[in-house]
């Protein structure tokens, strides 16, 4: 079967991270020291380390066959490499690229570890190392909160080290672990396995290489491993170049030998696990707008958001309404609101890592109140309107709720008027509501409609003749121009029957 050019196992990571969180959990032999919390400004820490692949038992470190103008001696990647290869421990540092490869001597992870369990990995970074002086080309850096963390090597043919003593990062501190300096003591560093993962030169201490599967051991499955790797010779960038020529061939058997026969090849650092994953997410308003406060009434509405705790709540902007307040922790707006109005105010949510505000308007309403006592009687056939009035906040709006208005009229929802013609007479009872958001108001009216008034008519008067020396004026029905004019008649000729006698008479005496 052929080989990967890696040789790791390809595990999914979130699978992976699942897997060892219930580990953890089922273990519960110790508490991390590491809190699941986050940060915005990465912290750096510096190191020096020596790769040992392509000088192992020689007197110096650099493999004079080595020759980084050859692109055909060793592909080295401008991109770190272990993103992409299948391994599944990292947390932070994919993607990191160089672009001066003549120094390199090969990329390497840099690891937080927890100080209490050391199995934990808080964090990670990859950096490219100096082939001359073993230092990181690049700081490596770290999101993690300030604090101390124990520090480890991995590569991706070489035994993982880690240093015994703790470094304290913070934003004034860079501390250096230089794994080449034999006065830098490895975690656990018994008389069983110590100096394993490392072995000296004239100058300087240097990885191991040969763990090709990554378990801590440098065993014949490795051997086997690479056996075969040089048999089918892969090309590229391979985790079987143990000498880091840019080969995989029989040199590289060889060094492998000579490592086993150094009886080089148990580290002390226990196998890595993820530390679960801190989140450090801003905050993000997902609540709706508050509700409508009622002036008088007891209000109570939640302003929510999303994101990492503690969160803390505030008006930044304008005012709440009288008679309520926001509780900074909960964001729990509450009290009860005395001034009617309308009142615009911003709210903002607030933790370590952002912010995000809500603009908000309340209109305090008052509940209406109809004021209208009564309402005036009508006539069967006669236009008829009354105004319901009522105060309160508006927009009010006017129903009948119980009985029915006189046949002929109707109620304005909005404006709250009766009017129309009513078409026919009677008593009529009635209920009138009057709403808004705040409440209702409700009042019973009776109205009478009284009957249609019919004209009045008139008869012919009589005519009087003219010799006649009485008047007579009779007036029926309802004509009373025509009466009048009739007796004004009457009058006049009486008035000139009563000239004509007196002129005889005086004639004749």
């Amino acid at each position: 079967m052929p080989l990967s050019n890696t040789g790791r196992p390809r595990i999914v990571a979130g699978a992976l991270i699942g897997a060892l969180l219930a580990t953890g959990a089922a273990a519960g032999a110790s508490t991390p020291a590491f809190a699941a919390a986050c940060i915005t400004t990465p912290l750096p820490v510096n190191i020096s380390v020596f790769l040992s692949g392509y000088s192992f038992g020689g007197a110096d470190e650099i493999n004079a066959s080595y020759d980084p103008a050859d692109p055909q001696s060793r592909p080295f990647p401008t991109t770190e490499p272990y993103s992409t290869d299948g391994h599944s421990l990292l947390r932070g540092g994919a993607g990191n690229t160089v672009t001066n490869l003549t120094p390199v001597a090969d990329w390497v992870i840099v690891e937080l570890r927890d100080t209490v369990d050391a199995s934990l990995i808080v964090a990670t970074d990859t950096v490219p190392v100096d082939r001359l002086t073993g230092a990181a080309l690049t700081t490596p850096e770290f999101a993690v909160p300030a604090g101390s963390y124990r520090v480890a090597i991995a590569q991706r043919n070489h035994l993982t080290a880690m240093a015994a003593t703790p470094v304290t990062l913070g934003a004034a501190l860079t501390p250096t672990v230089d794994f080449t300096d034999p006065a830098t003591l490895m975690y656990n560093q018994v008389p069983a396995n110590a100096g394993k993962e490392r072995y000296p030169t004239p100058a300087r201490l240097q990885l191991v290489p040969g763990d090709f599967d990554a378990n801590g051991v440098i065993d014949a499955a490795d051997y086997t491993a690479l056996n075969i790797a040089v048999s089918q010779q892969p090309p590229g960038y391979s985790v079987y170049d143990i000498n880091l020529d840019g080969f995989v061939d029989g040199s590289d058997t060889g060094t492998f030998n000579a490592v086993v026969a150094g009886q080089y090849g148990a580290a002390s650092v226990p196998a890595g696990r993820l530390a679960p994953v801190p989140v450090c997410d801003a905050p993000r308003i997902t609540s709706a707008a508050p509700s409508t406060p009622t002036s008088g009434t007891p209000y109570t509405s939640t302003v929510t958001a999303s994101g990492t705790g503690p969160i803390t709540y505030s008006v930044s902007n304008g005012t709440l309404p009288p008679g309520l307040t926001l509780d900074p922790t909960t964001g729990t707006i509450s009290g009860t609101a005395t001034t009617p109005g309308t009142y615009l105010f911003r709210v903002t949510a607030t933790n370590a890592y952002g912010a995000d505000s809500a603009d908000y308007t309340l209109a305090i309403a008052t509940p209406p109140a109809i004021t209208t006592p009564t309402i005036p009687a009508g006539t069967a056939g006669a236009p008829y309107s009354q105004t319901i009035t009522t105060t309160g906040s508006g927009p009010i709006t006017y129903a009948v709720t119980n009985g029915t208005l006189p046949p002929g009229l109707t109620l304005d929802a909005t404006t709250g008027v009766i009017s129309g013609t009513p078409s026919r007479s009677g008593a009529f009872s009635f209920s009138i509501t009057a709403s808004n958001a705040a409440g209702a108001d409700t009042r019973t009216y009776g109205v009478t409609i009284g009957a249609t008034v019919s004209p009045p008519t008139s008869t012919p008067n009589p005519v009087v003749p003219a010799s006649s020396n009485s008047s007579h004026l009779a007036v029926t029905g309802g004509d009373y121009t025509a009466s009048l004019y009739a007796g004004v008649v009457g009058l006049l000729m009486l008035l000139a029957g009563a000239s004509a006698y007196v002129i005889t008479r005086r004639r004749r005496v």
